[in-house]
């Protein structure tokens, strides 16, 4: 997980991710949103994120994907924990 640097908020101002980061793992942030890329747009919301990314996002020749399914992982995690809450 990185450090919140300037150089990735700016990123995140360039794909118009406004809302609260709370993780960001090479290109993807973990947001209050859900899931969303700092290279490209791609979002995908919170309420999706128990989909099978993995296989979908596998098939894509532009995802790191050790990067995506750490970020994955991560958010999942961080949706669960508030569900059980």
């Amino acid at each position: 997980m990185e450090k919140l640097s300037d150089a990735i908020l700016a990123r995140a101002r360039r794909q118009d991710i406004s809302g609260e980061i709370f993780a960001v793992f090479g290109d993807w942030a973990v947001t209050d949103y859900g899931l969303e890329c700092l290279a490209t747009y791609y979002p995908i919301h919170r309420s999706r994120l128990n989909e099978n990314w993995i296989e979908h996002m596998a098939e894509k020749d532009w995802i790191e994907m050790e990067d995506f399914s750490r970020a994955l992982t991560w958010a999942q995690d961080r949706q669960n924990s508030e569900i059980r809450s």
